[in-house]
């Protein structure tokens, strides 16, 4: 069985990257939860998931995510990433900048006999916003919108 942190690198990968529509069914456990900054309530379920992954790629349809470090003890694994892409469609009402971006964050993982229970990402929301030269609240406002929609 591979290494629980070649599983989170792997989903990633997977994915964000090569935008496989299958990956989440297979690594997200069924009752799956997502946290991140600015949403209230989790994300919960691969297709729920799916869902949000798709809502960020008709934004900025270019994104990829770059794998900087992972690590992990037991079912914890941490995952530091960076995802580089230009805003170039309407993401949650904000319509496109045309501009790039470059966000940093850390994904804390729990797995358990190889599928994903759980997912806690940070990640700096007014940066994000700083680039689009969006109002610090409208991506975390946008993030959650998704996630709520995502979740019903």
């Amino acid at each position: 069985m591979a290494a629980n942190t070649e599983i989170l690198a792997r989903f990633i990968e997977e994915c964000w990257n090569a935008r496989s529509r299958t990956i989440c069914d297979e690594l997200l456990d069924a009752n799956y939860e997502h946290y991140m900054p600015g949403v209230e309530q989790p994300t919960v379920g691969p297709a729920a998931y799916q869902q949000m992954v798709d809502t960020f790629v008709a934004g900025f349809p270019d994104v990829r995510f770059e794998v900087v470090e992972a690590f992990g003890e037991g079912s914890n694994v941490c995952l530091v990433w960076i995802a580089r892409a230009t805003h170039e469609g309407v993401f949650n009402g904000i319509p496109p900048t045309m501009r790039p971006v470059a966000i940093k964050g850390v994904a804390v993982a729990r797995i358990e006999n190889g599928r994903i229970t759980r997912i806690t990402s940070m990640f700096d929301n007014a940066g994000f916003a700083a680039q689009l030269s969006a109002p610090a609240e409208k991506p975390a406002e946008a993030w959650s919108r998704t996630a709520r929609a995502a979740s019903q």
